[in-house]
C-alpha cells in the first residue's frame, strides 16, 4: 500500500471512466481480470476485502487511497503503547494501521455492528494480539436497534434509514457498473445489532485512559461521543478523527454543527483534513458552519481532527 501506489490510483481510476468504462466488453474483462488481481494481491498482503464491493473500492482499500490525507496524519497522532478506539471499524483498513503504530505494548479497540464486515474484520486483525473486536454499535445507552445498509458499498451502513439518501447515493453510481450489491441493487438489508457506551465496554476491558479515536458511523457520531464522556473528561492529550457527513446526520435530527460545537466546548481545537492533509483550522462557530454550508450543497462528507492537550 505504497503512497505512490495511493498518488497514481485516482488519476487512473478517472482515466479508465472516461475512456474504458464506456465500452461494455473491456469494462467486463477488465472488471473480471481485476477482481483475480484484487483476490491474489489480497492474499499476499493478509488484507481481504468483500467480493460484493465495486472494484474501486476494493482497489482503493488494498492500495491505501481512500482517505489517505487522514491516513497521512496517523504517524504524528500514534505513537507505540498508545491506546486507540476505532469505532466504525468496516474490515479493517485504519484498524490495522493503528495497530501497528501503537505496536505490541499498545491497544486497539475496534467497533463493527455489520455482521458481514465484522465477520471480514476479523479474518484481517482477529490475530493481532493488541486488538479487540467488538461487534457493537455505539450509542449513549445499551440498547437494541437496526442497521440499515443501503448503499452501494459496505462502508455506508446506518442505524437510520434514509431512502433518499440511498437513492441519492446509488444515482452517482454509473449504470456500466457491474459490482454485485450494484447490480443487484442490495438495498433494504437490516440487521439487529446491540449499541453500547463506549465508555462502558472500556471499563469492562480494565482501560481508562484513551490516546486516539477515531469515528465514521455514518452520522451517528453525537450518540458516540455521549457514550464515551466519561474518557473525554479526563485530562490529558487526545486527538479525534471523526466524519462530518450532513445527509448522514439529517435522519438523526441531529444538527451537523453539533459534533463541533460538543467537543469545542470541551477544550478540543477543531481542523478540517484537506486532501493534500494540510489541516484548516475551524476557530469559530461561523467557520464551521460555513464549511457545513459547503458540505450539504455538494452532498459531501469531510474528516475533521479534533485536539486537545
Amino acid at each position: 500500500m505504497g503512497s505512490l501506489t495511493s498518488r497514481l490510483y485516482g488519476p487512473c481510476l478517472i482515466f479508465y471512466r472516461r475512456f474504458f468504462k464506456r465500452f461494455r466488453l473491456i469494462h467486463t474483462m477488465a472488471y473480471s481480470l481485476g477482481n483475480v488481481v484484487v483476490g491474489l494481491v489480497s492474499r499476499a498482503i493478509g488484507f481481504q476485502t468483500n467480493r460484493a464491493d465495486p472494484l474501486y473500492w476494493r482497489i482503493a482499500l488494498l492500495t491505501g487511497s481512500h482517505e489517505s490525507a487522514t491516513r497521512r496524519l496517523l504517524p504524528g497522532l500514534i505513537r507505540p503503547g498508545m491506546t486507540v478506539v476505532d469505532v466504525g471499524a468496516h474490515i479493517g483498513y485504519y484498524t490495522t494501521r493503528f495497530s501497528k503504530l501503537v505496536g505490541p505494548s499498545g491497544r486497539v479497540i475496534a467497533f463493527e455492528p455489520h455482521p458481514r464486515n465484522a465477520e471480514i474484520l476479523e479474518r484481517n486483525v482477529g490475530a493481532r494480539s493488541n486488538v479487540t473486536i467488538r461487534n457493537n454499535a455505539a450509542s449513549d445507552r445499551r440498547e437494541t436497534l437496526t442497521l440499515f445498509d443501503d448503499m452501494p458499498d459496505t462502508g455506508g451502513p446506518s442505524l437510520r434509514r434514509d431512502a433518499g439518501r440511498a437513492d441519492q447515493v446509488r444515482s452517482l453510481s454509473s449504470a456500466r457498473e457491474l459490482a454485485p450489491r450494484a447490480v443487484t441493487s442490495q438495498a433494504g438489508a437490516q440487521y439487529e445489532v446491540v449499541a453500547v457506551r463506549i465508555d462502558e465496554e472500556l471499563a469492562s476491558l480494565g482501560i481508562t485512559d484513551v490516546d486516539f479515536v477515531k469515528m465514521d458511523i455514518e452520522g451517528a457520531e453525537m450518540g458516540a461521543l455521549l457514550g464515551m464522556e466519561g474518557i473525554l473528561k479526563k485530562g490529558g492529550v487526545l486527538s479525534i478523527v471523526f466524519e462530518l457527513y450532513p445527509a448522514a446526520m439529517k435522519p438523526f435530527d441531529v444538527e451537523p454543527l453539533a459534533p463541533w460545537q460538543w467537543l469545542a466546548d470541551r477544550g478540543f481545537h477543531i481542523s478540517r483534513i484537506g486532501e493534500d492533509g494540510a489541516l484548516a483550522p475551524l476557530p469559530d462557530e461561523a467557520a464551521a458552519r460555513k464549511l457545513i454550508a459547503a458540505l450539504e450543497q455538494s452532498g459531501s462528507e469531510a474528516n475533521l481532527l479534533a485536539t486537545r492537550g
